[in-house]
């Protein structure tokens, strides 16, 4: 029996459930930046930001951010705005 290639929505998908939270109550926010360390200058803020928004996951692939939120409009905006704020532009995930 052949076995399934692991994926990176299917990784997201194991963390998130192994956290308790169904997936399909999630939402991956992907945004692209123009230089390399742009996403991880963008995970700080979102570390640090006193008014923090709910994330369950962080993940990067070059100049791309990915980040798993609760599908709740609250969280999705302000991950957004802040990412926008960071110079950041949203894009589709690449789960693949």
């Amino acid at each position: 029996m052949a076995k399934t290639k692991e994926t990176r929505g299917s990784k997201y998908r194991e963390i998130v459930e192994g956290m308790g939270v169904r997936y399909e109550d999630c939402r991956v926010l992907a945004f692209r930046f123009d230089r390399e360390r742009g996403p991880e200058l963008f995970h700080y803020a979102l570390m640090l930001a006193e008014d923090r928004p709910e994330y369950l996951s962080f993940d990067c692939e070059g100049c791309t951010a990915n980040v798993i939120v609760r599908n709740v409009p609250e969280d999705v905006d302000k991950v957004t705005k802040m990412a926008l704020a960071d110079g950041g532009t949203p894009t589709m995930p690449n789960l693949r």
